[in-house]
């Protein structure tokens, strides 16, 4: 049996393949692309779970690019030396060692503005596969191949709150920063401080890294879809813009859960999702705008969205998004002959 190393990076991800009955909502992806695998006669391990020789490795996938490539600054550099005397040695370098340089690869899953090196094509020439949804770097043929977010099987809620009883909209997300430009942190605080103070009984908001400074924080939630649903529609600022096919779980999670999507990203958004199923956050020059629009939605409108969305969720093209569409996307990097 042939294995392939896959590093989360994470240390709390070492589960994701050897404890199924506790996994939760990405390490079940990861379950099915391991069980995909190995009807195809390859072993999907991390790090911690390999118990074989490094050198008879198939192949070893990066989650992101290794620690090893970050650039760092003077204090920094000298940081890492002076640790190099005590410290092992990083994944990545016992790979090197076990003579691998060849069967490496690396999915590229943060966008610039929260690992700007990740984009570095000096770095990537380090690896035989660069896993990407950017479609800047796919056109560009290999080493680059395509891969998504992957999103977990859908499974449709049996039944969905009435119109009536929803509240107008929420938002879900962490309190994160970045000086990039093409960020969207500052343009969803922006939008969460105007619901603030323009609509508060209609608005609240989710997630980690807040404080009782937003009046509309609700706190973090572990169940999201359940929460989600009481509302008509939902914020999906992403983390960055004008990333032609950045799309994570946000607009996802928002169509599971029976909920519009306000969405705001990927550039090419409508030729991956029917712009029938969510609202274009880019349609409005301000949040004024916006909130007048969505407060005069009225029921039969709004289940149109719902409806495009639905039947989005049941179609071929989100089967892309998938556990199945993530292992085909690994199988083609990494098995193909060409």
């Amino acid at each position: 049996m042939q294995a392939i190393i896959y590093d989360p990076q994470q240390t709390n991800m070492e589960r994701i393949f050897s404890d199924p009955g506790k996994a939760g909502r990405d390490d079940d992806v990861w379950h099915a692309i391991q069980s995909q695998f190995r009807e195809i006669g390859f072993e999907l391990y991390t790090p911690a779970s390999y118990q074989g020789r490094l050198q008879d490795v198939s192949w070893v996938i990066f989650q992101n690019v290794p620690e090893d490539f970050r650039p760092t600054n003077l204090r920094r550099r000298v940081k890492r030396y002076l640790k190099g005397f005590t410290s092992r040695r990083s994944f990545y370098q016992k790979c090197l060692k076990a003579g691998l340089a060849d069967n490496l690869a690396v999915i590229l899953y943060e966008p610039k503005v929260v690992a700007d090196f990740n984009y570095d094509k000096g770095i990537h020439k380090h690896f035989s596969v660069v896993f990407t949804w950017d479609q800047d770097l796919i056109s560009a043929g290999r080493p680059y191949s395509e891969f998504v977010f992957p999103q977990p099987d859908f499974k449709a809620l049996k039944e969905f709150v009435p119109f009536e009883q929803r509240k107008l909209i929420c938002n879900f997300s962490a309190n994160k920063k970045s000086s990039h430009p093409e960020e969207l942190y500052t343009a969803r605080i922006r939008t969460i401080k105007f619901f603030e103070a323009n609509c508060l009984s209609e608005f609240d908001h989710y997630g980690r890294g807040w404080s009782q400074a937003y009046k509309s924080w609700r706190g973090a939630v572990d169940d999201k879809q359940s929460i989600m649903s009481g509302y008509r529609f939902n914020l999906c600022y992403e983390n960055a813009r004008c990333s032609r096919g950045y799309i994570t779980e946000k607009i996802f999670d928002a169509l599971r859960a029976g909920c519009v999507p306000v969405y705001w990203g990927a550039p090419d958004i409508e030729e991956r999702i029917p712009p029938e199923a969510f609202v274009d956050r880019r349609q409005f020059p301000s949040d004024t705008e916006l909130l007048d629009f969505i407060r005069n939605i009225n029921e039969r409108q709004w289940q149109r969205y719902m409806d495009a969305g639905q039947h989005f969720l049941q179609s071929e093209a989100y089967k892309k998004y998938t556990s199945d569409g993530s292992f085909n996307f690994l199988k083609t990097g990494l098995l193909r002959t060409d």
